[in-house]
């Protein structure tokens, strides 16, 4: 799902049950990039 507009972007990718995968985020979107990291899953263990 991508939200936002012009260069402030966020997009969020999950699977088919909404299980978070990952996020990109662009201009004023930006901000939101710490709490959207602590939902993400842990990649390396």
């Amino acid at each position: 799902m991508v939200t936002g507009d012009g260069k402030d972007r966020k997009a969020l990718f999950t699977t088919a049950d909404g299980t978070a995968l990952g996020f990109a985020v662009s201009g004023a979107m930006v901000a939101e990039r710490q709490v959207l990291a602590k939902g993400m899953p842990t990649v390396l263990e």
